[in-house]
């Protein structure tokens, strides 16, 4: 059985004192989450915790991909916590698809997205929720100087590819691949009605079609502990990005008129997979 352990008092008076008129209003925490049953528990602990303890009025949506034993330990959460639902597909259907098929199930004023990985902890999270007073978009940035426990190689790709991001899409947001956001539900739906990839490039795809909707996007130094998953390698996980970044800029430029249909139809088939 899924054990809940209580909040630590002074956490839960930290929380309630930092963000007072956002906390109690509706949210939305929506994980996806692939094969992640060595790495789910914690979460699930973490959250239902929260949620129970402050009796807040949150739904938790796990939309699960894969075909490990993370549908069986979110299942037993939802029997035990009515706000935890579970959305399930098998097989590998990418980041961005396991977001965008758990929309309909939002019925929010704001959503929480968040890793399955714990790398910035929910309670970072709430202190920083009166933020959407005058925000519709909150990024957490795990790029904060001293607060990141981060791999050099890592973060030298992820700066490198950064700098592409804001060269050619003229997002002025330092971390784009933060898997950390707070969103209000009606520019969230909005934006990601119009991502057409899957894959780990959807952050920037979002942020894109968020920035062109005007929303008012902030971001937000935390503090964030690297977990080493071992599902991705760094230096491949980059160049896919990559190509995906120069795909998705001559799709969205003037150029994409002239391009072959045949060459578009391998982007529309391909490039949002890689």
């Amino acid at each position: 059985m899924l054990s809940t352990p209580s909040l630590h008092l002074s956490r839960e008076v930290e929380i309630e004192a930092s963000a007072e008129s956002q906390v109690h209003q509706t949210f939305t925490i929506v994980i996806p989450a692939y094969n992640e049953e060595r790495r789910i528990v914690p979460v699930l602990e973490e959250l239902t915790s929260l949620i129970k303890s402050q009796n807040l009025p949150w739904t938790i949506i796990f939309s699960v991909d894969g075909n490990d034993g993370t549908e069986g330990i979110v299942r037993e959460a939802s029997e035990a916590y009515p706000f935890v639902k579970i959305s399930v597909s098998l097989g590998r259907n990418g980041k961005g698809t396991a977001i965008k098929r758990v929309t309909s199930m939002v019925d929010s004023e704001f959503i929480i997205l968040m890793d399955a990985d714990r790398s910035i902890t929910i309670s970072d999270i709430v202190d920083h929720l009166d933020t959407m007073d005058s925000s519709d978009v909150i990024i957490f940035s795990r790029y904060a100087k001293g607060m990141s426990e981060i791999p050099l190689m890592r973060r030298a790709l992820s700066r490198g590819f950064n700098a592409l991001v804001r060269l050619l899409l003229r997002i002025d947001v330092r971390d784009t691949q933060s898997g950390y956001k707070v969103l209000r539900t009606s520019y969230f739906r909005d934006a990601i009605s119009r991502v057409d990839c899957s894959n780990a490039f959807y952050d920037v795809s979002l942020l894109y079609h968020l920035k062109l909707l005007g929303a008012r996007i902030e971001e937000i130094p935390v503090k964030y502990k690297h977990r080493e998953d071992g599902k991705f390698h760094a230096g491949l996980l980059t160049l896919s990005l990559g190509l995906n970044l120069i795909a998705f800029r001559v799709r969205h430029s003037r150029s994409y008129l002239y391009i072959p249909e045949a060459f578009a139809c391998y982007y529309r088939r391909v490039f949002k997979w890689l």
